[in-house]
This record gives structure tokens, C-alpha cells and sequence, in this order.
């Protein structure tokens, strides 16, 4: 019985951090530019959930771009030999996804 309340609070814990986590990705999200406003928004209600933990770190990294170089990779206007080298299997996944939100 023990055990049981022990398992339902950590499943209830994993909830909140997950909650949590989406919550700081949604805000991350928000961009200077419309554009991106939009195909993150959409990428996050179509996608998001399904990303496994590597896509959604990948997803992370891309987050950390400014809004320009970001908007590049999606739109693929200005992406220099560079920027295409950094790039994993995980970050063409998700790119993949985001271009198709």
C-alpha cells in the first residue's frame, strides 16, 4: 500500500514537471517576429507532444537562436555551410516538423 502512494506522487510530480516544462517551451516561443510566432505556436499544439527527449532538447537548442537565424533554418533563406554543419538528426526532425506547422 505503501508503495502504491509512493508511486502515485511521483507519477503526480512527473505531471507537474512536465507541465512545467511545456509552460517554459510555450514561453520561449514567443518571438519578435510574427512568423515565428505562428509556426512555433502550431508546432507546439501539432507536434510538440510527440517529440521524443533528444527532438524536444534539439527543439531547445534551436530556441536559443535569435529570432533571424531561427526563421532561416525554417524558411531555409540564409543558411550558410555553418549553421547547416551544427545541425544533428535530431534538429532536421524537428526543423522537418516545424517547416510542415
Amino acid at each position: 500500500r505503501q508503495n502504491k502512494i509512493h508511486d502515485d506522487e511521483a507519477h503526480g510530480m512527473i505531471e507537474v514537471d512536465q507541465s512545467r516544462y511545456l509552460e517554459r517551451v510555450r514561453w520561449r516561443c514567443r518571438r519578435g517576429l510574427l512568423e515565428l510566432d505562428i509556426v512555433l505556436g502550431q508546432f507546439i499544439a501539432l507536434h510538440f507532444a510527440q517529440l521524443d527527449a533528444a527532438q524536444q532538447a534539439a527543439f531547445d537548442t534551436l530556441l536559443d537562436l535569435s529570432d533571424t537565424d531561427l526563421w532561416g533554418l525554417i524558411s531555409g533563406e540564409n543558411i550558410t555551410n555553418e549553421k547547416a554543419s551544427a545541425l544533428n538528426p535530431q534538429h532536421e526532425t524537428v526543423l522537418k516538423l516545424l517547416r510542415a506547422a
